[in-house]
């Protein structure tokens, strides 16, 4: 099952669920051609720039992720604290930022919170 997609250019980052879990590919909009983005993530959110894709793991526990398409390199923005979820990142205009949902399993309680994405920073874990 197709769940979210996520479009810069002619690409297209699909988060394709199975009775395994959730992965993301990448598909080019033009030949269909496919790629393995990443494995046990959900929530794909291309930056503006293109270089870099927002998701969350979740494998590890719900936590929002980058990752660098050119190098691979990852990074974590926000943790749950297993109790509460990280849900559906999405950037800036500026991709300084990611804004993500926070989902405290209360139907009037889900905030929207944003993490500014400056290198070196300490990741925020969720209270």
């Amino acid at each position: 099952m197709v769940s979210l997609i996520s479009l810069i250019g002619r690409e297209l980052a699909v988060e394709l669920v199975d009775a395994d879990g959730a992965d993301i590919w990448a598909v080019n909009a033009r030949t269909l051609e496919t790629r393995l983005i990443i494995q046990n993530a959900a929530f794909p959110a291309y930056s503006h720039s293109g270089d870099r894709l927002a998701y969350v793991d979740t494998l590890h526990g719900l936590e929002v992720r980058t990752i660098d398409l050119a190098t691979g390199d990852m990074r974590t923005v926000a943790r749950s604290d297993g109790v509460n979820g990280v849900y559906t990142p999405r950037w800036s205009t500026d991709d300084k930022q990611i804004v993500f949902e926070l989902d405290r399993h209360v139907p009037t309680d889900v905030a929207l919170t944003p993490y500014r994405c400056q290198g070196g920073r300490v990741p925020v874990s969720i209270p």
